[in-house]
């Protein structure tokens, strides 16, 4: 049996050390593993520069730094836990490069979205983190940005094609990936899901400030949502809790309001006095306060995007959107003296 990870994005530490750790537990169940790396290849920009706080629009001397960085760590990692690896670059081909350029200058701002390579949406799935780094709504891309959002896609077009002939080369028994929702990791991965390969995305647990102590690994497009509707939880969820669980459960708020890791994705919360509110807005002492809590439509959008929850845009919505919600809610409280 082998078992093949697609881990192109070592630099990543909070990533990839988990990762290999996993690849070794794969290995001691018998699995002969093998990881898929990066030489250079996305040095345009990727997720790894993203996590190393650049931006797509940075000089490239700086993107290559990243690239050094992350070649020392796929070299720590490779050596001491003994993997072997290969680099997507050496799967690639002229041709390969050439369709990537013509297929990324050629897409428009009108027709990115139904952009499809042998019948996958690569469009689409190229424009993930994308999305969320812009916070894009809907498909409609800002022309100065349209040209970030092709070299994504130029990227997505060149794991496909690797990924077409390492599975051929391979014949992994199984395809694993650090967040598949990435570009190109869903782009290698959907060649493995045509192929009937089984497919896992890992991720890093969902506590906050216990985030690297745990991880989750999910098959196929399946996420945390569906542990909701699963059996096991229905009967977990009536359980009461102890109090070392208790005690999870707080430190994760914790982590979350004073915003400690990266993953609380916000800023620290800056308690006020409880009468603050009030004497800055006029608020009667007995008046109730709304608090209005707001979803991220980027997310939701590039997930449905990605094909990763449904789209639920032919649904009845009770407001159109977000702003309505909330104006809605202003007119409720105008007719509500109390």
């Amino acid at each position: 049996m082998k078992a093949l990870f697609f881990s192109p994005f070592a630099n990543i530490w909070d990533h990839s050390f988990p990762e290999g750790l996993v690849a070794e537990a794969v290995r001691e169940r018998g699995f002969n593993v093998a990881m898929v790396r990066c030489d250079g290849i996305f040095e345009s920009f990727c997720v790894a520069m993203s996590a190393s706080g650049l931006t797509a629009q940075d000089a490239l001397a700086k993107k290559k730094q990243v690239c050094g960085a992350c070649r020392k760590r796929r070299d720590v990692l490779d050596e001491t836990m003994n993997f072997p690896s290969m680099q997507l670059e050496s799967f690639l081909t002229p041709d390969d490069y050439r369709e990537a350029e013509e297929i990324s200058s050629s897409v428009a701002l009108e027709n990115w979205p139904e952009l499809e390579i042998d019948g996958v949406p690569i469009g689409r799935y190229a424009a993930y983190e994308f999305l969320l780094n812009y916070k894009i709504l809907g498909t409609s891309i800002p022309e100065n940005l349209f040209p970030l959002y092709q070299n994504q896609l130029r990227n997505s077009v060149l794991a496909f094609r690797g990924s077409e002939r390492i599975l051929a080369t391979e014949q992994p028994d199984v395809v694993l990936t650090y967040n598949r929702l990435y570009g190109v990791n869903h782009a290698f991965l959907v060649v493995a899901e045509r192929r009937g390969i089984p497919t896992y995305s890992l991720q890093g647990g969902g506590h906050v400030t216990h985030r690297a102590e745990t991880m989750t690994m999910f098959r196929d497009s399946e996420t945390l949502f569906g542990v909701f509707d699963s059996d096991s939880w229905r009967r977990f969820k009536g359980e009461p809790i102890d109090e070392r669980q208790m005690s999870l459960v707080n430190s994760h708020f914790d982590g979350v309001m004073e915003a400690s890791s990266a993953f609380a994705y916000s800023s620290a919360f800056q308690a006020a006095e409880p009468n603050a509110t009030r004497e800055r807005f006029n608020i009667p002492a007995d008046a109730p306060v709304l608090l209005i809590p707001m979803s991220s439509e980027d997310e939701l959008n590039a997930a449905q995007l990605a094909d990763l929850l449904p789209d639920t845009s032919h649904l009845p919505n009770l407001f159109e959107n977000q702003f309505e919600w909330i104006r809605y809610l202003f007119n409720f409280a105008t007719t509500r003296p109390d």
